[in-house]
């Protein structure tokens, strides 16, 4: 029934409660139960007008006024017929596969609103929050002027500006967790205990430890290993990331790949580059293969970052080709898994490799520059595959370090890749010979590269609005992409689910390439929804991105599961550096919101969800030591979480939170000290490390002195 202000028509105060009802998808709403849900089952004509999605939710709003006034009598009535009606739902859909992965957030964007949650204003009056905003107090005193020696002081006035999407904006700046850890830092080492500064230091020792093997090679020719183990490799990569990214065009590397032992003179330095660095990826799954050492790897990427610019001056036309662009992208992959640079060089060399891509026009369709006639249809493909490549790397990477990606929707006309496979294409095809590209519902080599580009316009949206210099967006804004990206994905759940079944298909998608796809579009849904999360006090469809940002990281934690050897598995654990970030990130928030919730008793995450929630979070933390063990030195991400997760457990628990969070800042710290002194070889003045005094503030962000390294953690 009404309350008092909207059964008179008269303004007053409305008090917007969550519904305490129990939820079987660990989301603070079930999907029927909400009208802005990211993704919808059945298609929906778009209204028009500028925000059509908004405009749609509004005219449902305004016809149901009602506020939740009713006695818990009929909330429980209530509640007994909704989880009737998604038994019933649930029990019809048993005997088919749900794709979950893509279509788990929510449920119809056509659904009826909880009416517990009426009257809504206009959502474009709730504006996105500014990157970054100074932390404050409940009577408005700056936080950071509170610590003499704060680190969020000293990191701002490093001037440096990281996006929304950048790991160190979903850790909950809480000035108890804070001054733990800075009271941790100036205590522990008088006790002999390892510090954040300590861990830092060694881990800068390893590095210089490996950076010093990595130099002590002959010649290129005494890194190769094995005919046998060779193929291992090479056919681990082609079955990974080969899958997701087409980088390679197969065939004409297999023919490679064969004269090259057959004849290894004849062998270019371009083939034997790109050979090191495929090897070196797929080294990754290949644990038994215990010839292939991170020194072996480390070689391989040094010999071929250097080699690369003698290739590149060898050229007769001195500008990067579609064969050096190539082993350039392979060779920022191959950085980026084994862990051997930091993100925002990364993000800097992505953006270096976007411009040389566009130097040779990849970034426009070849039937568009070049006569059918002068180009086969085989090279054509190469360089729609080879672009579309470079721009998601570089999309991923710009994400990961909170900045702007280096193209536009608009900056590029290059068509999407046939529906075909490699074999399809030949290298002598000329003259304007046609290869018919297959249907969209068939398997083939490319399709999840397909897939991708088809979500890149709006993934480049939402990365430029998330990471922008624009302070203030509005929530319609932000609500209108979700709609977009979550329909373009539940198109790409039919097609997955097309693919698994169909009779039709040569082979089917691996665990790894779905997983994989998943990681790459999913988190544009946190970074997305992840500021409103922190407005709920002020922004009333905050629940709508609180359910998205909830829903998202349990889905993206969730797949730290795995049995041992399973590629992704593998690619989890030794080749961490290409996902650290976006788990990082989900666990960061979750710790955040469970905090929440326990502090304010919600029933939101309470009970099994919120347990099974931890988890998750532990499960992350435990698979850190086995990442440290492969070159992923995140002390720092490590050390916030656990302090994160132990607060929540203690507010959980009811007891103070000094004690809880200082035990388990010693045990992360303890952890990762031993696990990095284990990498360390034996020599004089090793074991001195751990009595370095470098004073360390407190801060998710660091000091341009730890950037200066290279290995820092913040990136």
């Amino acid at each position: 029934t009404p309350c008092q202000p909207c059964a008179k028509d008269e303004p007053g105060p409305c008090v917007y409660v969550y519904d305490s009802r129990p939820s079987h998808t660990k989301a603070p709403f079930q999907g029927h139960q909400t009208k802005f849900s990211v993704f919808k089952y059945t298609p929906i004509a778009k209204a028009p007008g500028p925000f059509p999605v908004v405009e749609e939710a509004q005219k449902t709003l305004l016809a149901k006024t009602t506020i939740r006034a009713s006695s818990s009598a009929e909330m429980n009535d209530e509640a007994s017929s909704a989880g009737t009606e998604t038994e019933a739902e649930s029990s019809g859909t048993e005997g088919t596969l749900s794709f979950d992965t893509f279509v788990g957030v929510g449920d119809s964007l056509g659904s009826d609103l909880d009416q517990s949650l009426l009257p809504l204003p206009d959502p474009s009056l709730c504006l996105y929050p500014a990157t970054m905003a100074p932390l404050q107090d409940d009577g408005g005193r700056n936080l950071i002027a509170s610590f003499s020696s704060s680190p969020l002081a000293s990191s701002l006035s490093d001037m440096r500006c990281y996006g929304n999407s950048h790991w160190t904006n979903y850790f909950n700046q809480d000035p108890d967790i804070i001054s733990i850890l800075q009271a941790h830092e100036s205590e522990a080492p008088a006790q002999g205990r390892a510090t954040l500064s300590s861990c830092e230091a060694l881990a800068r020792t390893v590095r210089f430890h490996e950076e010093v093997l990595a130099q002590m090679t002959d010649t290129p020719g005494g890194l190769i290993p094995t005919r046998d183990v060779s193929d291992r490799l090479v056919e681990a990569f082609l079955r990974t990331y080969q899958t997701v990214l087409g980088i390679l065009h197969v065939p004409s590397f297999r023919e490679d790949y064969r004269t090259f032992w057959e004849a290894p003179t004849s062998s270019t330095p371009a083939f034997t580059i790109t050979l090191f660095l495929i090897m070196s990826i797929g080294s990754v799954f290949c644990p038994n293969e215990t010839i292939v050492s991170r020194a072996v790897v480390l070689n391989w990427l040094s010999v071929s970052s250097t080699a690369i610019v003698s290739v590149e001056g060898s050229s007769s036309h001195q500008t990067p080709n579609l064969e050096s662009l190539r082993i350039r992208c392979l060779l920022l992959l191959a950085q980026r898994i084994s862990s051997t640079t930091e993100g925002r060089t990364q993000w800097i060399s992505s953006g270096s490799l976007v411009r040389m891509a566009m130097t040779q026009g990849l970034h426009r369709d070849p039937t568009n520059k070049h006569p059918l006639n002068e180009m086969s249809a085989s090279e054509m493909e190469s360089r729609r595959k080879l672009w579309a490549a470079i721009v998601e790397l570089d999309l991923q990477f710009s994400m990961d370090c909170g900045g702007l990606p280096s193209v536009d929707s608009q900056d590029y006309d290059t068509a999407l890749p046939f529906n075909a496979d490699d074999d399809d294409f030949s290298w002598t095809t000329m003259d304007g010979a046609f290869v018919e590209s297959k249907s969209l519902e068939e398997f083939t080599s490319s399709s999840f590269q397909i897939m991708l580009m088809k979500l890149l316009p709006v993934r480049l949206k939402i990365a430029r609005l998330v990471n922008g210099p624009r302070c203030e967006t509005s929530f319609a804004e932000v609500l209108n992409l979700s709609h977009e990206l979550g329909q373009l994905l539940q198109m790409c759940s039919a097609r997955i689910e097309t693919y698994c079944f169909s009779s039709t298909s040569r082979s089917r998608p691996t665990a790894f390439t779905m997983k994989t796809f998943e990681l790459l579009v999913k988190r544009f849904l946190v970074a997305l929804h992840h500021p409103f999360t922190r407005m709920e006090e002020t922004c009333p469809f905050a629940f709508c991105s609180l359910s998205t940002c909830l829903e998202s990281s349990i889905s993206i934690l969730s797949t730290l599961s795995g049995a041992d050897g399973d590629d992704f598995q593998m690619a989890q654990i030794r080749g961490s550096g290409m996902f650290h970030r976006v788990y990082i990130q989900t666990a960061l928030y979750l710790c955040g919101e469970l905090r929440k919730r326990a502090d304010l008793k919600s029933p939101i995450l309470a009970g099994s969800d919120s347990f099974d929630s931890s988890n998750l979070v532990v499960r992350y933390l435990n698979s850190v030591p086995r990442r440290m063990d492969y070159g992923d030195f995140k002390v720092k991400a490590c050390t916030l979480v656990s302090a994160s997760l132990a607060y929540v457990e203690a507010a959980r628990s009811g007891i103070p939170p000094e004690m809880h969070v200082s035990q388990a800042v010693r045990k992360s710290l303890d952890i990762c000290y031993a696990r990095l002194a284990m990498r360390l070889p034996p020599g004089p003045g090793i074991d001195d490390v751990s009595q370095q005094s470098a004073s360390v503030v407190w801060s998710p962000w660091s000091s341009l002195e730890e950037e200066g390294t290279g290995y820092c953690d913040s990136h």
